[in-house]
């Protein structure tokens, strides 16, 4: 039990009930129902993801409104626990006016709300740290919304990858091959570019990236893969663009533009250049991959 992530959330759940102790105005379970709903989509902000990535928008504010009338029903019935148990110790009495009490017990609710959220994020990465890739399937967002979708437990293993600071380039070739061999390419990017190739995290864009390389295709019906390619090679880290240099090279980009852009990250690495490249010289390597490449499709 990790005491960080469970004391906010007791607190959490002691604000609706504080507020039924003092009689405060049943008004005040409003906002507490929104704090709590927040809390709720972040714990399962992997599934919620998923959702953006596969649902419609009608179906996702439907989960949206559900989400909402549960956390209000919880909040309401903490809040007549605490109330009931004030009339019987007190003698029934009529709720408060609205006054810097409520403020103040929606703000103890909100900070809860963000220290809950934010430790659970940290348990999140050093669990991922200790599970392999394929082992994902029982992780916190496994269940919930997208059961049943086969993206989910790849959409899971995605945010685990994400969570984690330290990731062996394996795990993320393993995670890219198991996008790229689902049986629809077209799919299969969108569900990343609405889950990948903008996450903060560098090890999933690369696991993207790598997924485009693995597929191979440039041609994929309603996705603009050049496109794709062409945003990867301005990635603020380096490696990144270079699985966007490589994924453009095996997806067949040969185009002008494309050139230009490779002759850009090359600047003056020689293609020729027999030295070897240091592995861990990201920048190195970039500068080497795209000079090859460029050599490869001006003398082709």
């Amino acid at each position: 039990m990790n005491i960080s992530i469970v004391l906010p959330s007791l607190v959490l759940l002691a604000t609706p009930f504080t507020a039924g102790l003092l009689h405060r105005p049943f008004i005040v379970i409003a906002p507490l129902a929104i704090v709590f709903s927040g809390a709720f989509i972040a714990g399962k902000s992997g599934a919620w993801r998923l959702a953006l990535a596969r649902k419609p928008v009608a179906a996702i504010a439907l989960d949206l409104l559900v989400t909402l009338i549960v956390q209000a029903i919880l909040t309401a019935v903490l809040y007549a626990i605490g109330y009931g148990i004030a009339a019987l110790v007190a003698g029934a009495t009529p709720p408060a006016g609205v006054d810097a009490t409520d403020a103040a017990l929606v703000s103890v609710a909100v900070v809860a709300a963000v220290l809950g959220g934010f430790f659970k994020m940290k348990a999140d990465g050093i669990a991922a740290a200790a599970t392999p890739a394929g082992d994902a399937g029982d992780g916190p967002d496994a269940s919930g919304i997208g059961d049943g979708d086969p993206y989910a437990p790849l959409i899971v293993e995605t945010v685990e990858l994400g969570a984690d600071t330290i990731v062996m380039p394996v795990r993320i070739f393993a995670l890219a091959r198991k996008f790229a061999d689902m049986p629809d390419p077209a799919e299969t990017i969108r569900v990343l570019q609405a889950t990948a190739f903008d996450d903060d995290s560098m090890f999933v864009r690369r696991m993207a990236y790598t997924a485009l390389r693995f597929i191979g295709r440039s041609d994929v019906a309603t996705v603009d893969v050049p496109a794709l390619i062409l945003r990867g090679l301005d990635d603020p880290h380096p490696w990144v663009r270079y699985d966007a240099v490589w994924a453009g090279d095996v997806a067949g980009l040969r185009d002008e533009t494309f050139q230009a852009r490779l002759a850009a990250l090359a600047g003056d690495a020689d293609p020729a250049d027999t030295a070897a490249v240091p592995a861990s010289d990201a920048a190195a390597q970039l500068r080497m991959r795209a000079a090859r490449t460029l050599a490869k499709l001006k003398a082709g």
